[in-house]
């Protein structure tokens, strides 16, 4: 019997979930989900009743349990769910590794597109394809890593509290607090990320960066405007630097 993994997710919030996710859902015997506590299980269960019941919650340990969880789901299962948030494929390499691990038991793997938080970032600070835009995963972030304030970039996986994460962090900050002035602006953002579904946005500068990360979940991306955004005003498009205040909010 043909077996397939489905890795969905339901988007920056439950409502974006999209049908095809919910019809691949149906067609799973279990679905695993490393995302969800017991309560944003039972938020998710009573607004998605028939689909509730296919959840089975697991807490990320490492990837050789992962990979072992899942496939040992196939052995009830012809077809096994994998959910979480954002886009699936983006920035998630544990599930690309589950991939490889999947087919080399013949096991075929189907990722769906969904919301991500690219998305909601262009959106939200306004990006189009006049502005260039660079994107950088600050777990792969070294002593020669090139930056460029004269370029918007998003800096990514910014929560890494591992040993090796925060090594990666100091190194982060030094380069950063060298390559760019102390007062520019800087964003702090978790878009979906609120009890009810709503955007975060902290704003605060280069030099109070490392109080602002403190702050960060595993839902956050840093948002550093280019230099040409300081000079022609537009750091201010959200008001004055107000370091560590939910702007969002206002």
């Amino acid at each position: 019997m043909k077996k397939t993994l489905n890795i969905f997710s339901y988007g920056l919030k439950f409502s974006h979930i999209t049908l095809e996710t919910i019809e691949a859902f149906k067609t799973c015997g279990v679905v695993y989900c490393p995302v969800f506590d017991k309560v944003m299980a039972a938020k998710f269960s009573a607004k998605f009743r028939e689909l509730g019941p296919k959840l089975e919650l697991f807490s990320w340990t490492g990837q050789a349990h992962m990979d072992k969880l899942v496939l040992a789901g196939f052995a009830a299962q012809s077809t096994v769910g994998m959910l979480t948030f954002g886009n699936p494929a983006f920035l998630n390499q544990p599930f690309h590794k589950l991939a490889e691990t999947a087919a080399a038991r013949g096991i075929q793997t189907v990722f769906f597109n969904a919301v991500s938080s690219i998305d909601a970032l262009i959106t939200l600070f306004r990006l189009n394809l006049e502005n260039e835009l660079r994107l950088v995963e600050t777990t792969r972030f070294t002593k020669k890593t090139v930056l460029t304030p004269g370029v918007n970039t998003m800096f990514f996986s910014i929560h890494d509290g591992s040993p090796a994460g925060r090594r990666s962090k100091q190194v982060f900050l030094s380069r950063l607090s060298a390559a760019y002035r102390a007062d520019a602006a800087v964003y702090l953002a978790a878009c979906g990320a609120g009890e009810n579904g709503e955007d975060s946005l902290l704003k605060s500068t280069v030099g109070e960066l490392a109080l602002l990360l403190g702050r960060a979940t595993e839902k956050h991306t840093l948002f550093i405007p280019a230099d040409s955004w300081r000079r022609e005003g537009r750091n201010n498009f959200y008001g004055a630097v107000d370091a560590g205040k939910n702007i969002m909010a206002r």
